[in-house]
Formats: structure tokens, sequence, C-alpha cells
């Protein structure tokens, strides 16, 4: 019987191929590669945000990935990669200031710089050892409560428009934030896209931030906080919205303090074009 060890990762690289200042930590930077090196062939990848692209370098036995941020803003998350013998636990740092990418992260050259993590349990949607031992192929463990299908039974009109929706159009593509409601001490954002174009329309990420303001608008208005919300589980019906299609998107966050003055910040972006939605909307939620 094969154990999975979850290790934390202690990292190394610069953009110039030199020891990082920062040895635990990977950083991203938008319009910049960055190449992982494993011991062995991954099975499973596994980030919570969806803020970095990740590809698979085809012909090298899935023992090297290709890395980029797919947002210009500054963010942070986590990569857990998970082969036969090992779960590596990357930190990344995203478009951090004053700081060059890394160029280049073999995993293989740092196994005895890992630290073994004890008493594991399932966080966020990751397995833990106990569940991988019997495992040949590892996947994310999914609470059934959030999916689009559970949510049904807390809100019937899920996936019926709401007319008093937010609402953004470009190029005959509607994007819509249907529904922001608590349930499990979470936040459920429920969003739409509604194809009404000849093209098809391939979602590449979804980001929503949580911002607060102050100062009157066109003159002193300054921002005073901007939180990237990170999913704790996120579905979508599709993410190839074909022409005359609608897809449904639901993106599950952790329960977080909120104004009356506050807003959340909406950025879809498409995949190989440049219809961006990007919509600002009061911080309500019922």
């Amino acid at each position: 019987m094969r154990k999975i060890l979850l290790l934390s990762l202690i990292v190394t690289g610069s953009c110039l191929g030199q020891v990082s200042e920062h040895p635990d930590i990977l950083y991203l930077k938008i319009g910049y590669l960055s190449e992982v090196r494993l011991p062995e062939p991954y099975l499973h990848v596994s980030v919570p945000a969806p803020i970095v692209e990740i590809k698979d370098v085809e012909g090298l036995n899935k023992q090297v990935l290709i890395m980029q941020p797919t947002i210009p803003e500054r963010g942070a998350t986590n990569i857990r990669i998970y082969t036969k013998s090992y779960a590596f636990n990357v930190k990344a740092l995203i478009n951090e200031k004053g700081s060059q990418p890394t160029q280049l992260l073999d995993l293989g050259t740092n196994i005895q710089a890992f630290e073994i993590l004890k008493n594991l349990t399932p966080k966020n949607g990751h397995y833990n050892s106990k569940q991988a031992e019997n495992s040949d192929t590892i996947t994310d463990v999914i609470d059934s409560s959030f999916t689009i299908m559970s949510l049904l039974n807390v809100k019937k009109d899920l996936l019926k428009p709401n007319p008093y929706c937010y609402s953004i159009r470009k190029n005959r593509v509607t994007f819509a934030v249907d529904y922001i409601f608590y349930h499990k001490n979470k936040i459920i954002f429920k969003m739409s896209l509604y194809n009404r174009s000849k093209v098809p329309y391939g979602v590449s990420v979804l980001t929503i931030k949580y911002k607060e303001r102050k100062g009157l608008k066109f003159i002193n208005r300054r921002a005073t906080k901007s939180i990237v919300l990170q999913p704790y589980y996120e579905e979508y019906s599709t993410k190839k919205i074909d022409a005359g299609a609608v897809g449904h998107f639901i993106y599950v966050v952790d329960k977080i303090g909120t104004k009356d003055s506050g807003i959340f910040n909406f950025v879809l972006r498409e995949e190989a074009g440049n219809r961006t939605f990007n919509i600002e909307i009061p911080s309500y939620i019922n």
C-alpha cells in the first residue's frame, strides 16, 4: 500500500536562476513564464483560485509544468501538485512589487528541505493522506452542498433570470450577477452569461474583489481596501458558451465583513478573446 506525503515546499529560484531572497515563495508575474520541474510525473494539479494558468509540456512525461498569472493585479495562492509519492504545496505570490519572477523551480533538488506535515485533515476541498492511500488517481474532494444542483434546494429560482439583477452587455453578450446570498457560513455568488452573438464565448478566469472607498466621486475618491476573494468552491455549467446559449457560474467564498458603502467588483475574462466584463455593484448580501 503506497503512502502519500504532504510536504511543505521550500522554494528556490529567481529570474536569473539564482537563489531567491525569500526561499519559501514562488514569484509569478504577468507576461512571464515560470517553469516547474518535478521528480516524478504528476497525477493532479490543484489551484484554489483561478488566477494562475498551468500547462503541461508535451513529451516530457508530465514532469515539467509552465505557469503564469492570468490577472494583472497582485494576489496570492497556493498550488498543490500531487505525484505518486508526494503532495507538494507551493506558495505563490503574483505580481508582487519589487520582485523578479521565478524562472525555474526544480522540486527534485529541494526534497531534502521539505517538512512533513502530520495529522492531515481535509481542508477547502483537498483530500488527506488516508483518502489517497488506495487511490490510483488523485482528485479533489468536493463539498457537494455547494454544487449547482444542491443549491437549487436552497434557492429555487437559482437558474432563472433575475429581472432585478445587475448586468453588463458587450457585443451581444450579457454578463449578469443574479444572486448573492449566505449559505452554511459562506457567501454564494450566482452569475450567468447570455451569449446572443454568433461567436462562442470561452471563459478564461473569473475574479471577484471586495472594495471599500472614501471621498467624493470624480473629486477625491480613493480606495481604502481591496481584497481578492479566493474561492472555497466554484462551478461552471460550461466554460464554453455557444452562440445562443447561456452559462451558469457558482462562486463560493468564506464569509467576510462588509460595509454598506462597500462594493463587489467582478471581472470575467474571455479565453482567446477581448470581450472582458468588469462590473461593480453594491455589496448587499441577501
